[in-house]
């Protein structure tokens, strides 16, 4: 996998890894401490700027020791930087609990996964073939 490279003009913003083999690079809120309500919702900057190769995306997910302890999420649930994007990564950080939360500067808010995308073509055509599910949705498993 090629580099993924960064820039940030406060390396106390650097996405970090603690282990070798972790997946996702954590990434941090560069601005002011902040409080979170419950209920609300808040754009935070986490202070660096990718170039995700071509091939590959950028995915931008919640951290789950803020979601299981103060039930903290994204309000899109995941992010997308695509490899052609090179402003500033923020994200919108939701408070789906009952009690305020701070968020202060250089905490770790989001994680960020780079993956491999396929890159296909879309093209209409007059009817789709029929499959053995067809057009079942929610619930068509007949798992509860």
């Amino acid at each position: 996998m090629p580099a993924i490279t960064y820039t940030t003009d406060d390396d106390n913003c650097a996405p970090y890894k603690k282990y070798r083999y972790d997946a996702g690079w954590d990434l941090r809120s560069s601005g002011e401490d902040l409080i979170l309500k419950p209920g609300a919702k808040i754009e935070i900057n986490t202070g660096i700027k990718v170039a995700i190769p071509k091939g590959y995306v950028g995915l931008i997910v919640p951290r789950s020791g803020m979601g299981t302890k103060f039930r903290i999420g994204l309000a899109n649930t995941v992010g997308v930087i695509d490899s052609d994007y090179r402003g500033d990564v923020k994200v919108f950080l939701v408070n789906d609990g009952h009690m305020e939360v701070e968020i202060k500067q250089y905490d770790r808010v989001c994680q960020m996964l780079v993956v491999p995308v396929e890159l296909h073509s879309m093209r209409k055509i007059g009817l789709l073939r029929p499959t053995g599910r067809d057009t079942e949705g929610f619930g068509s498993s007949g798992v509860q």
